[in-house]
């Protein structure tokens, strides 16, 4: 058999042992683990108080702002580790390149405070 063929075959095999792992975990979830299970286990509750009534949670979008920019530039900062630790390497192009990246940061930094995008007000 070629290659490819055992390409073909493991894929199948895969693909299949995937199925039935997948429809084997749903059975024992609902045939099995739901019939143990009383109404009281599947409502929502916060630290032990008992759930009370269906409601909606309205968090304001300040929370959200805040932990987006957040992820924005912590994502973008770690970035910076692995070519600050190849900057020697890589020579003067990747110093440049790595330049425009943090004025990019700090464009949008500051951009992000002229637009109050981090005040609580």
């Amino acid at each position: 058999m070629n290659s490819f063929g055992a390409f073909i075959v493991y894929t199948i095999v895969v693909i299949a042992f995937f199925l039935f792992m997948t429809l084997f975990a749903d059975l024992i979830k609902n045939r099995i683990i739901r019939t143990k299970e009383d109404r009281e286990k599947g409502t929502p509750y916060e630290s032990g108080v008992p759930f009370k009534e269906l409601s909606e949670l309205k968090i304001d979008i300040k929370f959200f702002k805040v932990a987006l920019i957040f992820l924005l530039f912590d994502v973008e900062t770690v970035y910076l580790f692995p070519w600050a630790y190849r900057l020697e390497k890589l020579g003067v192009f990747a110093l440049v390149e790595g330049l425009i990246f943090v004025f990019i940061l700090v464009f949008a930094y500051f951009y992000i405070l002229r637009e109050r995008g981090i005040e609580w007000k």
